[in-house]
């Protein structure tokens, strides 16, 4: 008799195991998109081939190029959709709408609505030159082409996992707008300077000293690199001469920093506010005479970084933040023509923040 129970159980056990694996499996492949086969999409001018290489990158071939455009809306919303989603909630202050109140989506919300992303986003719509305008809007279109008629659990296997915790609204058509305010998120993603603009705040109200805050973020030293554009080395050569020091070093908590000039603070100078030891409060950094804005302005400043820090980051925290590029003579290559090479520093993200398409 025990070993009937024992059996039984078994395969209750088994069976259950068998189902939740088949149940995962199918949520699992439910959204994946089938790249096979031919389909009719009303407004298409002429047939467009939608060719996908061994790792699935599309390769897309029209007549129109409106046509164009609107088939890479499509293959992008069969690829990552949720991801589109995503960041479009992100870069519209709109997360928690998405994801809940959880992991600070309310904070990151409440900055970037503060930045207004979504509403420059709106205004630069009727900017757009007509040939854009057109462009993008085929592109909208073959987006809300493979969206008609899937529902979330269709659209990406997350939507099921969030909708476990999350009452999930449904899934909204694309538009215009969301494929622009990402720009904003990306404007933001290269461009970190609201970092130093807090820091400098800060070292004002400790220091009162606005050339002791110059010092120690200096400007570009171009009188020894010139940019490449707008300098020349009679330029160059006209402001350094052999006898001036090249830039002093200036010491400060996050170590030294090129000075474009050999004057440093002096003793008396450096030691007239009273700085707060590393890891002190702001209300030990209060100056020695009780600043111009005393502890509510370092409160406020401390304030403005803890908030700009709730920005999600995958868009743009951390160093080595920004673009470079060289374009090399096509005197110097085989071909004879120029060559561009760009090497863009964005945060490394799963998926990736670029989408391939041919």
């Amino acid at each position: 008799m025990l070993r009937t129970v024992f059996v039984v159980v078994a395969v209750v056990v088994v069976v259950s195991l068998l189902a939740v694996a088949g149940a995962a499996a199918v949520l699992i492949r439910r959204p994946l998109p089938t790249y096979d086969g031919a389909m009719s999409l009303d407004g298409l001018r002429a047939e467009v081939d939608v060719v996908r290489d061994e790792r699935g990158v599309p390769q897309i071939y029209a007549e129109d190029v409106r046509d164009l455009f609107r088939a890479q809306g499509y293959v992008h919303a069969q690829d990552r959709f949720f991801e589109m989603d995503y960041r479009r909630h992100v870069a519209s202050g709109r997360l928690a709408e998405l994801i809940g109140p959880q992991d600070g989506a309310l904070e990151s919300d409440a900055v970037i609505r503060t930045l207004g992303w979504r509403r420059a986003a709106e205004a630069e719509l009727p900017l757009l030159s007509v040939q854009t305008s057109a462009y993008l809007t085929a592109y909208v279109a073959g987006v809300n082409d493979y969206l008609e008629g899937r529902e979330a659990s269709r659209l990406g296997v997350e939507y099921t996992v969030l909708g476990v915790t999350t009452s999930l609204a449904d899934v909204e058509p694309w538009t215009e707008v969301d494929s622009l305010v990402w720009l904003k998120a990306l404007s933001w993603d290269l461009s970190n300077s609201y970092e130093s603009e807090v820091e400098r705040s800060a070292l004002y109200e400790v220091l009162q000293n606005v050339d002791q805050v110059d010092e120690l973020f200096p400007a570009f030293p171009e009188a020894i690199h010139a940019p490449i554009i707008g300098g020349s080395s009679d330029f160059v050569a006209s402001q350094v001469s052999s006898s001036e020091p090249r830039g002093a070093v200036v010491g400060s908590q996050a170590g030294g920093v090129l000075a474009g000039s050999s004057t440093a603070p002096t003793v008396d100078e450096a030691a007239a506010p009273t700085a707060a030891p590393p890891g002190a409060s702001p209300q030990q950094a209060q100056p020695a005479d009780g600043g111009l804005l005393g502890v509510a302005g370092l409160s406020a400043v401390a304030a403005a970084g803890e908030a700009l820090r709730a920005v999600p980051e995958l868009v743009g925290q951390g160093a080595g933040i920004g673009s470079n590029s060289f374009v090399v003579s096509g005197d110097l290559t085989a071909s004879g023509a120029p060559l561009l090479a760009v090497d863009p520093h964005l945060g490394a993200t799963v998926p990736g923040p670029w989408y391939q398409v041919g």
